[in-house]
C-alpha cells in the first residue's frame, strides 16, 4: 500500500503507524503536546492530515474557534465494496476501467471501477474485481447498513448494471466516515477561513483530507508542498 512504502522509506524510529492520537494542545512556551494510545509526546510541528471533523476533535482543547472552524467543511460517509466474480458470469466485460452512475437512476451504487482492469495483479486472469461505491450525500445512511446488506446492494446493481449471473466469489467492504469532502457553495471561502484561523497557532499545518482535498495526486502534491513549509518554518525558528 501507499502508506506501507511510504513507511519503508523512513528510519523506523521516526514513524509510529496504529497509533491513534486523542488530542492535541498547546503548550505554554509555545510547540504541542500530543496525547495518544502510547503516551504523550511534545512536538514543535503538527500536521494533520486527516478528515476535518475527526481534526475538530482533536482540537477541541486547542480553542473553540479552531475546533469550530473544521467543522464548517461539509463532508459525507462513503462504503466501498470489492467483489469478485468469474469473468464467465459477466455478460458485459469491461472494455474500460469502471464509471457512474447517475442519482436518477433506480441504483444503489454511486460508481464501479474494475480494479483488476487497472491493476492485472489484484485478481487471477479468469476473475473480475469490481471496487463499488455507496453513500455520499444523497444516501447517508448507507454506511450504518451492515455488511450484508450492503454486499447484496451492490451484487443487485451489478448484475442489472452489466449482467453478472453469479454469485460473487469473494468480497469485502471498507466504511470511510465523513471522509468525503462535499464542494458546495461557498466551499472555498470556508477554506480559506480555516486556514486563517489555522495560522494563529504556530506549528499547526494542515494538508490532504483537512482541506477539503478530493484525490490521491491532489493530496500528495498539498503534502509536498506543507512538508516544505514546515521545513522552512522549522529552520527560521528558534530552538527550544
Amino acid at each position: 500500500s501507499l502508506v506501507e512504502r511510504l513507511s519503508e522509506q523512513l528510519p523506523s524510529s521516526s514513524i509510529e503507524l496504529g497509533c491513534g492520537v486523542e488530542k492535541l494542545r498547546t503548550l505554554p512556551r509555545g510547540g504541542w503536546q500530543i496525547e495518544t494510545a502510547r503516551g504523550t509526546w511534545l512536538a514543535r510541528s503538527v500536521l494533520l492530515a486527516c478528515p476535518a471533523p475527526r481534526c475538530s476533535a482533536l482540537l477541541s482543547g486547542a480553542g473553540p474557534n479552531l475546533a469550530s472552524a473544521f467543522l464548517e467543511l461539509r463532508f459525507a460517509s462513503c462504503v466501498t465494496v470489492n467483489l469478485v466474480y468469474r469473468r464467465g458470469d459477466v455478460a458485459r466485460l469491461p472494455k474500460d476501467f469502471g464509471f457512474f452512475v447517475p442519482r436518477r437512476e433506480p441504483n444503489h451504487i454511486l460508481a464501479a471501477t474494475y480494479a483488476s482492469e487497472k491493476f492485472p495483479a489484484r485478481a487471477p486472469g479468469d476473475y473480475l474485481l469490481v471496487r463499488t461505491f455507496q453513500g455520499g450525500a444523497l444516501d447517508r445512511a448507507a454506511v450504518d447498513l451492515d455488511d450484508e446488506a450492503l454486499v447484496e446492494r451492490a451484487h443487485g446493481d451489478l448484475a442489472r448494471l452489466i449482467g453478472v449471473s453469479g454469485p460473487p466469489a469473494a468480497h469485502s467492504l471498507t466504511r470511510f466516515r465523513e471522509a468525503m469532502p462535499q464542494f458546495e457553495i461557498g466551499h472555498a471561502a470556508r477554506v480559506a477561513g480555516l486556514e486563517r484561523e489555522v495560522e494563529k497557532y504556530e506549528g499547526l499545518y494542515l494538508a490532504g483530507s483537512a482541506l477539503g482535498t478530493y484525490g490521491l495526486a491532489d493530496c500528495v502534491a498539498s503534502g509536498e508542498a506543507v512538508a516544505a513549509k514546515i521545513y522552512a518554518d522549522l529552520a527560521s525558528r528558534e530552538s527550544w
